[in-house]
């Protein structure tokens, strides 16, 4: 539209051509951007600058928990991120390693394993780790 009110003195007759031509570009350039929220969440916690940058990471990590159940691409991606966190995390009361291991013997007919109650809700973990992240933002 704007380049056809540029060209408005000219006589151009290609207005609704550019219209019609770019009204789908606008509409697929919309469905098709992604909100960054995979990266944000897969991003090491330390590697952020400012603490609103890690609530940011803190609002999408718990609308992933939130949503593990409804949405499979979000479940596999926590399952990796999960994993991929178990692979460079030194400490071993890890909440993301504790919910790890509860998923892994939920099928143990013992009840407790190690120290984790396999009676107790797996996402309490997920929880608790949202926590971490959230006493990084507060420290920063």
């Amino acid at each position: 539209m704007l380049i056809s009110k540029i060209f408005l003195p000219f006589e151009f007759t290609g207005g609704i051509y550019l219209f019609l031509l770019g009204v789908p570009l606008v509409v697929l350039f919309f469905f098709f951007s992604s909100d960054g929220s995979f990266e944000m969440v897969s991003k090491n916690i330390n590697e952020f600058k400012t603490g609103e940058e890690i609530q940011r990471q803190l609002r999408y990590f718990m609308y992933f928990v939130d949503e593990k159940n409804n949405e499979k691409e979000i479940e596999i991606f926590l399952k990796g991120l999960i994993y991929n966190h178990e692979e460079g995390c030194l400490n071993h009361d890890c909440p993301l390693k504790s919910y790890k291991e509860i998923l892994e013997n939920l099928n143990n007919p013992v009840q407790q394993v190690g120290h984790i109650n396999r009676n107790q809700n797996p996402n309490i973990y997920l929880y608790k780790y949202a926590n971490l992240i959230y006493l990084s933002a507060l420290s920063k």
